[in-house]
């Protein structure tokens, strides 16, 4: 599996009706390294919101990833960008990769920072929550985050991702900082903790950049122990709802209300988010499929280089029926299992598998694997 370096700023924020940064975000300890999946961060691309009202097409998305990890490989033990391809590339195209890839970093922190996952509940891309609802639930300056991680109990953590091609900077940029600045009066009005990614691509490494705001109180705080300073790959981190609690007082009825949204807005992002993979599933009719788990998981494998003959390989595949949580809590240990005997021990040579919801993704940057993999 590979990593990140991930650097941590606290932000704090001042005024309600419009709030502004309360001076430069700060770092936070030292530099540290993250485990990142690589198969989890295409797993977030794989639902991206299409054009209006247009529908999920198997092939389509699946071409899309596969373009995704021809620029972006697991390559000793980091996430590095290839350089020379990708600087060939048409400037569109790099902005799709580095947007894309900096979409899936975010979840990946996430996962890493609070050991959250998408069994605890659905990752959401805030493009769904349209129409009329859309107008309720945005800031009045019409900036808006990428994703809303659903914590359950109609709670929502918000994240903006930003992905980009150049060596870090060593301080806060003009840009993140009027970023940021921009989606206070968001999360302000709608009661929703808001963090902020900055992912840097290079041919060496990938280093993310981390903005996590103060608790309202003003206290400083952050969601890592003592112990994660360290450098360490593996941190002793706390839970992501330990982190947010000091945003939903168990005494505070008016933070909780604040805090659900506009009236339907969960049940119209689960909808849309069903409907999606019932696309995804649907235009896969053509593709092989196995028994998973009691289901039938219909998918291909395709290279995931399209630039060299290499041996690694990616399946996207899309379940008839959602897997409940404690499925994916029960398959996941299985898996590790299976990752082992086809990487002979070896950490880095180890396929990746994200599962979610009707979505399993695997990336094997080695091309050890196949339909055994997946048989359960």
């Amino acid at each position: 599996m590979g990593s990140a370096r991930l650097r941590v700023f606290e932000y704090e924020a001042t005024g309600s009706r419009s709030p502004k940064l309360k001076g430069t975000p700060t770092q936070v300890g030292k530099d540290f390294l993250i485990p990142v999946n690589l198969a989890s961060v295409i797993k977030t691309n794989a639902l991206a919101t299409p054009l209006k009202s247009a529908k999920l097409d198997y092939r389509t998305r699946r071409s899309e990833l596969q373009l995704l990890t021809s620029f972006l490989a697991d390559e000793a033990n980091a996430i590095r960008l290839r350089r020379a391809e990708f600087s060939s590339s048409a400037h569109h195209i790099q902005r799709f990769v580095s947007e894309s890839g900096g979409l899936g970093v975010l979840t990946a922190v996430v996962q890493a920072c609070w050991n959250w996952s998408t069994g605890h509940g659905p990752v959401h891309n805030v493009d769904v929550i349209n129409g009329a609802l859309a107008k309720q639930y945005r800031s009045g300056n019409g900036s808006r985050p990428d994703l809303l991680f659903d914590l359950g109990l109609k709670r929502m953590l918000a994240g903006e991702a930003r992905g980009r091609s150049n060596n870090p900077h060593r301080l806060v940029t003009s840009k993140q900082y009027q970023r940021l600045e921009s989606l206070l009066p968001w999360s302000a009005s709608t009661g929703t903790p808001l963090l902020m990614t900055w992912a840097y691509f290079t041919d060496t490494e990938t280093v993310v950049d981390l903005f996590v705001p103060r608790d309202p109180g003003g206290r400083a705080f952050t969601p890592f122990t003592s112990e994660t300073w360290s450098g360490t790959t593996n941190p002793n981190v706390k839970s992501l709802s330990s982190f947010l609690t000091p945003w939903w007082p168990e005494e505070s009825n008016e933070v909780r209300h604040r805090n659900s949204g506009p009236e339907g807005t969960f049940t119209m992002a689960a909808q849309e988010l069903h409907r999606f993979e019932s696309e995804l599933f649907h235009s896969a009719e053509e593709e092989d499929s196995v028994g998973f788990a009691g289901r039938n998981l219909r998918g291909g494998w395709v290279p995931t280089d399209l630039f060299r003959r290499g041996p690694g390989r990616l399946f996207l595949g899309v379940l008839n029926e959602q897997l409940r949580p404690s499925e994916t809590a029960d398959i996941m240990p299985e898996m590790q299992t299976r990752y082992e005997r086809y990487s002979d021990g070896w950490l880095a040579t180890r396929p990746t598998v994200a599962i979610g919801g009707r979505i399993v993704v695997v990336h094997d940057p080695y091309g050890a694997t196949g339909w055994d993999l997946l048989r359960l």
